[in-house]
């Protein structure tokens, strides 16, 4: 979790720093496609890489990552989701709070085109000002 990465696009930030800014499938990628490149049982275990989904290092299994990356990725979210659609109130208090966004956006624009209309009017009726 400690261990510098040390080229690519993070050549300062640790494996633990990585996963904190949720780039799973750019660690799942450097697991499958780069050679010597292997990670401990916790980190292992925290990007689902389990049983049939190790290979042998050092070696690479380009094969192994186009099958597994997205369900992976995927398989992560779901255990770091935040919630579920198994709270029935917090999903209806937030889907209700969506509700109310979106209308008062929708009024915001209502009356922002009123408004547009009545200086239009008043243009076309006085005379620009």
């Amino acid at each position: 979790m400690r261990s510098k990465i040390g080229f690519g696009y993070w050549p300062d930030l640790c494996v633990q720093e990585l996963i904190q800014m949720k780039k799973y499938k750019e660690l799942i990628s450097m697991y499958y496609q780069l050679d010597k490149i292997d990670f401990d049982d916790e980190v292992k275990e925290y990007l689902g890489i389990k049983f049939e989904r190790v290979i042998p290092k050092p070696g690479k299994n380009y094969q192994m990552y186009k099958d597994n990356v997205f369900a992976m990725v995927c398989e992560i979210n779901d255990m770091n989701r935040e919630f579920h659609k198994d709270n029935p109130n917090r999903f209806a208090m937030l889907h209700e709070m969506k509700a109310n966004r979106k209308q008062r956006i929708v009024s915001n624009c209502i009356r922002q085109n009123k408004e547009k209309s009545k200086i239009g009017n008043r243009n076309r009726n006085q005379g620009r000002r």
